[in-house]
């Protein structure tokens, strides 16, 4: 199944690129924190990664979840770094974020927009040039 992810080409979504590029120019830097397993994906994520946005990110951080040992909330692991504001599409994990004061811009997708949560630090945006940082 892994193999297969070679043959896959997910393109990235239109504009974000650009965006993010605004974004770091303006910022201290950008990392990802993914909830993606290491053991698993990291090779192609950093691959797939260095194609489309080489030169973007000063990190990649696996959260490793749906791993038994080594899994870690994304938002333990931004207080560990003093990680702020955190751009996502998963509810769930936007929701833990806002709770523990990490502002979660929540970019809508079909798998979050039915969550109807009003949350002061969950900012729904419909796309990347809504994000304001």
């Amino acid at each position: 199944m892994l193999d297969d992810l070679e043959k896959l080409e997910i393109m990235p979504v239109l504009w974000a690129k650009d965006r993010l590029q605004e974004i770091k120019s303006n910022w201290f830097g950008l990392m990802i924190i993914t909830a993606r397993r290491e053991d698993l994906f990291k090779n192609y994520t950093e691959k797939w990664l260095s194609k489309h946005y080489n030169w973007i990110f000063d990190d990649i951080i696996y959260a490793n979840h749906f791993h038994k040992e080594k899994s870690r909330d994304k938002s333990e692991i931004c207080i560990e770094l003093w990680i702020t504001e955190i751009i996502e599409d998963n509810f769930d994990y936007a929701l833990d974020l806002a709770n523990k004061w990490i502002k979660a811009h929540l970019i809508e997708k079909p798998w979050n927009n039915w969550q109807n949560i009003n949350h002061e630090n969950i900012i729904r945006v419909k796309n990347w040039w809504e994000i304001i940082i």
